[in-house]
């Protein structure tokens, strides 16, 4: 049975506080909800093939000023909010 899917701000919540985990402050961060993960499927930063039947969305944290060469990306599982990887770029 599928479930419903998590409103935008549970799944940002949920991307937020592994982001605090890993030692980042979102508060002063530029915070992008990828909508459809276009940009992440673009990027090709990392593979992600064992997610190939997982139902996530990708919630993307850069410095302020956005810092190209680096970020921080979060997969949460649209359904349960479980962080499903991170990839840190620097």
């Amino acid at each position: 049975m599928k479930g419903t899917d998590l409103s935008r701000e549970q799944i940002i919540d949920a991307a937020n506080k592994v982001a605090r985990n890993h030692g980042l402050d979102p508060d002063q961060m530029t915070i992008r909800y990828d909508e459809g993960n276009a940009l992440w499927r673009a990027s090709n930063y990392t593979d992600v093939s064992e997610l190939a039947d997982k139902d996530y969305q990708v919630v993307a944290y850069w410095m302020k000023p956005p810092a190209p060469e680096g970020g921080f990306w979060v997969l949460v599982d649209k359904k349960t909010g479980r962080i499903l990887k991170t990839v840190r770029l620097n």
